[in-house]
């Protein structure tokens, strides 16, 4: 079921009832001295601040303000369920509770509309999970110590007095599944692990994928880990946003295992499929760079009939001559280092039918052949390495080096050009 968007009224009423609530509660603690206890700050002190900055961020529609008011939500219903347990129930804890688990379930029921939302997490990254992924406050914030080589502790009440955004300020994580806040400089993260979809229909997004191993892990997903800079105290140029996916990709690698499907770069929409060097990719000085090398090569949908394509497999074929000749003088021209000769044609496994890569090891008559190139999608019938024939009409396209310049390669051009214009997946 999908959550409804939060209207930008209703998120303004929301907004003001939070802020007055909060200044209130401020206010109150103060006069009765309060604010303060043992030397730290009082909790309720704190949820009141946060509280302030939950109105702010929900007035203005915010990205993160939807986690972070259901985060204040329930760690005040902890609380007030320790006080009643510890000094006994009074007529205004009920009066709040019930207000407190309205305000829990109103903020369920609505998110705010990404369409209109003019401020997503500016660094965020997201992993998507065949299954759930059990994370639990000290578990994680081991991993966060492994993953930034700091020593990230579990927020406790001798924390209390603690600054976020101080660079003094140790590293603290506070929350249970599925919200996590993490204070460790120069960035408040917030990290979720949720036990559904990351899309709201996860089949409608992949029908829009032209990638087919991309479009399956889509579709196959059921779960979710991402991490979110909801607050950069560092620099923001380059180096600066650098920086910040770093702290994201390092922690999601101690993550990653072969449970995930893919990585998701939700600023601009991007999803990149988990191979073999994930992990490495998102441990790398520049992680979103290092993700977009493929390790696979692109299986794109493209319908049979498109005039584009098929004028690329017409030129192609009609060149063919020029591959062949450039084939046979192999030897006298390049020697011992012979560069790769390549086709491409379409290999069928049932009702999957999948165009591939073949490396050329011999030409005769009207056969080609070779050694598969391609790790396939569906196609089960073969395997990468596999010796393949191919018959000269079955031909796609073909790559080899015509006169010292790469040459052929036709039909890569029009499915680069596809995928630019191919609407992200969000």
């Amino acid at each position: 079921m999908e959550l409804r968007s939060l209207s930008s009224k209703a998120a303004s009423r929301g907004a003001l009832i939070v802020l007055v609530a909060s200044s209130l509660l401020v206010g109150l603690l103060l006069w009765q001295g309060l604010a303060f206890h043992e030397g730290y700050v009082n909790s309720w002190m704190l949820i009141a601040i946060a509280g302030c900055v939950f109105a702010i961020g929900l007035w203005k529609r915010r990205s993160w303000a939807r986690p972070l008011g259901l985060l204040l939500v329930t760690i005040a219903i902890l609380l007030l369920a320790t006080h009643a347990w510890r000094f006994g129930l009074t007529w205004w804890q009920p009066v709040l509770a019930v207000l407190l688990l309205g305000g829990f379930a109103w903020l369920v029921c609505h998110r705010t509309d990404p369409a209109r939302d003019d401020d997503l997490p500016l660094y965020s990254l997201v992993l998507l999970f065949r299954e759930a992924v059990y994370l639990e406050p000290e578990a994680l914030a081991r991993v966060a110590s492994r993953a930034w080589n700091a020593d990230v502790q579990v927020a406790t009440d001798e924390h209390g007095d603690e600054t976020v955004g101080q660079e003094q300020t140790r590293s603290l994580l506070i929350g249970e599944s599925p919200l996590f806040f993490c204070n460790h400089w120069p960035g408040l993260l917030l990290i979720h692990n949720v036990d559904a979809p990351y899309f709201d229909d996860p089949d409608a997004v992949a029908e829009s994928v032209r990638e087919i191993r991309v479009r399956q892990a889509i579709e196959q997903h059921r779960a979710w880990v991402a991490v979110d800079v909801v607050q950069w105290f560092g620099a923001e140029d380059d180096e600066g946003r650098r920086h910040a996916y770093r702290l994201i990709a390092r922690l999601l690698a101690e993550l990653a295992d072969e449970n995930c499907l893919a990585v998701v770069e939700p600023v601009e929409g991007r999803v990149f499929l988990y191979d073999p060097t994930t992990e490495e990719k998102l441990r790398s000085d520049d992680p979103l760079e290092a993700l977009c090398d493929w390790y696979y090569p692109p299986v794109l949908v493209i319908e049979a009939d498109d005039p584009e394509m098929q004028a690329a497999v017409n030129e192609a074929r009609r060149r063919w001559p020029d591959f062949v000749a450039a084939f046979e003088a192999r030897h006298d021209q390049h020697g011992d280092e012979e560069p790769p000769f390549l086709v491409k044609a379409p290999f069928t496994d049932g009702e999957h039918v999948e165009f591939m890569w073949v490396r050329v090891t011999g030409i005769e008559n009207q056969i080609i052949y070779g050694v598969l190139e391609n790790m396939p999608a569906n196609v089960r019938s073969i395997h990468v390495g596999q010796r393949v024939r191919v018959r000269l009409d079955n031909l796609n396209d073909w790559m080899c080096i015509l006169d010292g310049k790469p040459a052929g390669a036709f039909t890569l051009q029009v499915l680069a050009k596809k995928s630019r214009t191919d609407d992200p997946p969000d």
